[in-house]
């Protein structure tokens, strides 16, 4: 055992006062990654609240700033890597048909273990930040404009306006109609298969899309096309929805 002396090159304690350094070292690393740490946590509990829906239940929701607002998204409805950021580009979300409810624990242990399809039992919303969406006849201005085919607007099932003609699809097998809603006309494009409504690919979930404004967002919903003749209430339903979670 070494002691300091005058001549020696460095001093090295006895080893149970080294011992008794070592620990209080390790004790103030703790501390100082535990205060770093701590903002964190708290910010994480403080942007996941408890709303009383019109149902009485308690529904556990996360605040999220989306453009130049603050919305409280159901946490059940989220996808799991989006539930505790605060500020999102885009916000993906799922809710079950056909009464747009938040998906229950049973829903998620059937989905994962392949007893329902979660693209026939689902309508699945977006919510990103770049730009409400251009309406149909914008788009048919800046066809025009840029001298591109237009597509004719014929009848179509539903209340609908179905588009024949134009652009050749990408994909020959969807089906291209064109909503109203709040004077906004937007396009509904539907993967239905083959005429008979049969998907073209085995295990194909025939699904429609559509993009719609609310705020300074652009809406994407992803719902199955057998419920296309639901299309206004759909889109009437999942607006409403929003607007419940919107803080500001």
């Amino acid at each position: 055992m070494k002691y300091w002396s005058r001549h020696s090159e460095a001093y090295e304690p006895p080893l149970p006062r080294r011992l008794v350094q070592s620990w209080l070292g390790l004790a103030t690393v703790l501390g100082n990654l535990l205060c770093s740490i701590s903002p964190a946590i708290a910010q994480s509990e403080t942007h996941s609240k408890a709303t009383a829906p019109a149902d009485g239940k308690s529904v556990v929701c996360v605040e999220m700033q989306m453009g130049n607002h603050l919305y409280c998204f159901p946490k059940a409805a989220l996808e799991i890597y989006q539930r505790s950021k605060l500020r999102q580009d885009v916000v993906a979300m799922s809710l079950m048909m056909p009464d747009l409810r938040l998906p229950a624990p049973e829903d998620n242990r059937r989905f994962f273990l392949g007893e329902m399809s979660r693209g026939m039992a689902t309508t699945s919303i977006a919510l990103t930040v770049h730009g409400p969406p251009i309406s149909w006849d914008q788009a048919v201005r800046n066809r025009i404009k840029g001298g591109g085919p237009v597509p004719v607007e014929v009848p179509g099932p539903f209340g609908l306006v179905e588009l024949v003609g134009g652009f050749p699809r990408s994909n020959p097998y969807e089906s291209e109609f064109v909503a109203e809603r709040d004077g906004f006309r937007f396009t509904i494009i539907c993967g239905f298969g083959g005429v008979d409504g049969r998907p073209h690919s085995p295990g194909l979930v025939p699904t429609c899309r559509s993009e719609i404004p609310f705020r300074d967002l652009k809406v994407i919903l992803r719902f199955p096309a057998d419920h296309l003749d639901q299309w206004k209430k759909l889109h009437d339903d999942v607006i409403s929805k929003i607007i419940a979670w919107t803080r500001d």
